[in-house]
């Protein structure tokens, strides 16, 4: 089988990797990593950002049936720029109010479409991504996906795949 990614993509750093939706490359979304606070990295190094046209949402990652077989989830998570600004307190504090209830699986790929689970930033990008759930939450649950800010509005984004594109300098 043919790897589905550029060799010199799979080359990219994980933090760089930018995706796009398959279904017609649509720029309007894009997802990658970024590094997580170093405050909060004990388990997962890396953050997932999904930019859609109204705003961008962080994830962090937890494998809550990891024993089980189960995979990957994904739960709303406080930008780790904003997140570097703050005391120790206040990161507690909005941590807990902003991942809420909400996790949605999470799955990546390699090249060969082998199962990853959790990227880290020692790996290489993954080459595919695909969240189930994520466009749903995105039309119907749009203030447990952004952490109860009651300014996100409801967006209409392709279910689909999200398909490693573009290895840029400042992604996120």
């Amino acid at each position: 089988m043919e790897p589905i990614v550029s060799e010199a993509l799979s080359e990219c750093p994980v933090d760089r990797a930018v995706y796009r939706l398959r279904s017609a490359m649509e720029a309007d979304f894009t997802a990658g990593f970024t590094r997580q606070d170093p405050r909060k990295a004990d388990r997962y190094d890396l953050v997932f950002w999904l930019k859609t046209p109204k705003r961008t949402y962080f994830f962090s990652f937890s494998e809550p049936r990891r024993f089980e077989g189960g995979g990957p989830m994904i739960s709303p998570e406080i930008d780790p720029k904003q997140a570097a600004g703050m005391n120790e307190y206040s990161l507690e504090y909005e941590t807990e109010r902003v991942r809420g209830h909400l996790s949605i699986e999470f799955d990546a790929f390699g090249p060969e479409l082998y199962d990853w689970g959790v990227p880290a930033i020692i790996n290489p990008p993954p080459a595919l991504i695909v969240a189930r759930g994520l466009a749903e939450s995105l039309r119907d649950r749009p203030h447990a996906l952004s952490g109860g800010d009651y300014r996100a509005e409801a967006e209409e984004m392709p279910s689909g795949l999200f398909l490693l594109s573009e290895c840029a300098p400042n992604p996120h």
